[in-house]
């Protein structure tokens, strides 16, 4: 099946019930895709922390042993409850050899499914064209959620949900600098916005002032300056 992060949202909102056996959450983002790996993997799992509940494996664990993730799909847990098996690290950037044994274990594990658990992983710089995507999406039991890099609405939207939870203001000056140099990375986003909020920590309007002197590399700095001179 192919979802957008929407019916992913919609996914996370709901009681755990119904889960799919396999979500592969991919895209050029690598920190939205393991964002919404983590958040899944937390929903599916009653206890995320149980290891009879949970098997964590690296990419470097499939390459030592490439049977090690069919192993763990098809060991019955000794707990009670949903099994999550949560693979992590798989990567456009993976040297190709590496690549292609962690592909193949994937597609092992997503001829062999098993009720009862579900497998997630998060699979950064992949492309909706790759034959491992497509066969994810032919697959009734089996979910591919493609994440786009954030834009302007989206991250207004983490900013606007911050505000709201901090009961804290920003100048629409400060907003408009944010979505001016926030966007490639969700976990760089994340941070960047984590930082701000500890600077500003005792304020109740965040300013301009403040995100100048919290925000790292922003390439825009120095032209908002000037900008905001002549203005």
């Amino acid at each position: 099946m192919k979802w957008n992060t929407k019916q992913l949202d919609g996914f996370l909102n709901q009681p755990a019930e119904n889960q799919p056996l396999f979500v592969c959450v991919y895209g050029d983002d690598s920190g939205l895709t393991t964002e919404y790996a983590q958040k899944l993997a937390e929903h599916v799992c009653e206890d995320i922390n149980d290891p009879f509940l949970v098997n964590r494996f690296r990419v470097e664990d499939v390459v030592d042993n490439p049977t090690c993730l069919l192993e763990a799909v098809q060991t019955i847990s000794f707990a009670a409850g949903h099994k999550l098996v949560y693979l992590q690290g798989v990567s456009k950037d993976l040297p190709a050899n590496v690549k292609d044994k962690v592909n193949k274990a994937i597609v092992h594990v997503l001829d062999n499914l098993t009720e009862g658990t579900t497998f997630v992983f998060a699979a950064s710089g992949y492309d909706a064209k790759l034959a491992l995507i497509k066969q994810i999406e032919k697959h009734s039991d089996a979910v591919a959620v493609r994440c786009f890099q954030d834009n302007d609405i989206s991250i207004k939207q983490l900013l606007q949900k911050r505000l709201a939870d901090e009961g804290k203001t920003m100048q629409p000056d400060a907003m408009a600098f944010m979505l001016n140099n926030l966007g490639n990375d969700r976990a760089i986003t994340q941070s960047e916005i984590d930082k701000l909020f500890v600077y500003t920590l005792h304020e109740d309007k965040i300013t301009i002032q403040h995100c100048l002197d919290t925000l790292s590399a922003a390439p825009s700095v120095n032209a908002f300056k000037l900008c905001d001179a002549i203005g």
